[in-house]
């Protein structure tokens, strides 16, 4: 490749300056006016060798003379360093690195020809393929590298760079460029049938126009995930007016739903607002009449790739919107920490954007020039949380509400609110609940023994931390049918307890070693 030569004469003059002591070669010494490129013989262009030590061979063709030395230069695609560098005389017609390469790789290699002088003949560049070749079912999304996010380039042909993250090959890679993010159309797709990681444009885009790409691994007819998006704009003479700047908007609200979790049986139908989920009944991620804003929260913006958490920020205002504008058009990473507003962390999460990481959720975000980006919203649900706060009207932090109860006894935690629901398990005098919501007259309050199961206690059982009318209400779960007047809970033993038609004989959900306790059916 051209791009390297002009730094490898250079190095090949200053290795010239050291020349190699030993026997010279039983032919004549080249004339420096005579002197002739190498021709590379093995291995061939674009193969994929069997070893990580594999041997390069060339010829001189001059059969009369030869030069004193040859320089051998071999370095991986898209490093400026050569791994190896070598000075062999010039009898030599073949060199195996001292060191493994790395597996899965495309190398470049080339041999110049020199005398003591400082006159250089350099060979064709010739690439090779390290293997072994990838799983087809493990097909990896690459990494876009040139042209830069954001970036111009100056030619209608760019050429086009990224890298594979893992130690194997593809058996090639599809690349797709688009004048639409959503890459509904296609200004050029290629199939490239092997595993280079560089694409010269084989058709002229437009000067001034703005373009998406991506890539994709392939195996035969198996296509792999695709890499993210990158954007970059033609500009040819440097005449183009910039990209017209993007903007970016959302808004961050509290979720609720007034069914427990852990409800059980599932309300049917559910109430608005509520969906079933891997949490339980959770809420839906749908913003609901009366719920509140989060306003006062810091949301962060940063180029490239999420994770991050970016350097622009902005807070929300009273009504849960952010606004970012005069926007780079690109590739951009979203995200709100829950760490910036107060509460119970550990039992909430996010509905909208969920995904597993509770303390900060992201969003990528691709802007086009010119682009208004609506529709960004986050949703955190807090099932302590009260569905009648009132979203502040100042730029501070908008508190969740954290209730906790304590017990002045052990009290029995009962399945729904009231003495004829059966009881679950027991309170501890002196331990600290965290609440998930009461009825609608007040007086039971749903403490939670863990961050997914809860049972309900009367509030003249113990003391709560804050006002409990700030509670939720939760739906009452349907009311038990009995056929016995017998308080199950007066039977100590297993045998006693499941004589009663009505009593059952359960593990106490609670830790140390298991006990048992009678209970209504």
């Amino acid at each position: 490749m051209s791009k390297w030569r002009s730094a490898l004469a250079v190095m090949s003059l200053l290795l010239g300056l050291f020349p190699l002591a030993g026997c010279g070669p039983s032919l004549p010494q080249c004339a420096d006016d005579a002197l002739q490129p190498a021709t590379l013989s093995t291995p061939h262009q674009w193969t994929i060798v069997d070893s990580l030590t594999p041997q390069l061979t060339w010829s001189y063709p001059d059969s009369s003379c030869r030069p004193k030395y040859f320089t051998i230069f071999l370095f991986p695609v898209h490093s400026h360093t050569p791994v190896n560098t070598i000075v062999l005389p010039g009898t030599s017609t073949a060199y195996t690195p001292a060191s493994p390469l790395l597996p899965g790789q495309e190398y470049e290699w080339e041999v110049t020809s020199k005398n003591d002088s400082n006159i250089v003949q350099m060979s064709a560049m010739k690439e090779f393929f390290t293997g072994p070749l990838c799983d087809p079912a493990s097909l990896k999304a690459p990494s876009l590298l040139i042209p830069l996010d954001g970036g111009q380039v100056d030619t209608l042909g760019p050429t086009m760079e990224w890298t594979y993250p893992e130690n194997c090959l593809p058996q090639g890679y599809r690349v797709d460029i688009s004048t639409d993010p959503t890459f509904s159309t296609l200004t050029l797709s290629r199939q490239l049938e092997i595993p280079r990681v560089i694409w010269y444009v084989d058709s002229a885009l437009t000067d001034c126009g703005y373009y998406f790409w991506r890539v994709a691994a392939t195996s035969g007819s198996t296509l792999g995930p695709y890499s993210s998006v990158s954007i970059f704009q033609v500009n040819r003479e440097d005449e183009c007016a910039p990209l017209a700047s993007a903007n970016l908007r959302g808004v961050l609200w509290y979720d609720q739903c007034p069914v427990a979790l852990d409800a059980n049986p599932v309300p049917n139908p559910l109430p608005d607002g509520c969906v079933v989920d891997s949490y339980g009944v959770d809420a839906d991620g749908i913003y609901q009449f009366g719920e509140p804003y989060m306003g006062g929260i810091p949301v962060h913006l940063g180029p490239g790739d999420c994770p991050l958490t970016g350097a622009m920020a902005v807070t929300t205002g009273a009504d849960g919107i952010f606004l970012f504008t005069g926007l780079t058009p690109g590739k951009y990473c979203l995200s709100v920490s829950a760490v910036n507003f107060v509460g119970r962390g550990d039992n909430g999460h996010w509905t909208l954007v969920p995904g597993g990481h509770e303390g900060t959720s992201y969003r990528s975000i691709l802007l086009a020039p010119g682009e208004n980006l609506g529709g960004q919203n986050f949703a955190w649900y807090e099932p302590s949380t009260s569905p009648t706060l009132v979203p502040t009207s100042t730029l501070t932090p908008t508190p969740v509400s954290s209730f906790d109860f304590i017990p002045s006894f052990n009290a029995n935690c009962h399945s729904g609110p009231g003495l004829n629901y059966g009881v679950l398990d027991v309170a501890i005098m002196g331990q600290s609940y965290p609440l998930d919501g009461r009825n609608q007259d007040g007086d039971w309050v749903r403490l939670m023994l863990t961050p997914n199961l809860g049972c309900w206690v009367g509030t003249s059982t113990g003391s709560a931390s804050a006002d409990i009318a700030r509670l939720r209400v939760l739906i009452t779960p349907p009311t038990p049918t009995s056929t016995s007047a017998v308080s199950c809970a007066s039977y100590t033993d297993e045998k006693s307890c499941e004589a009663q038609p009505a009593c059952q004989w359960v593990q106490r959900l609670s830790a140390g070693p298991p006990t048992y306790i009678c209970t209504n059916k």
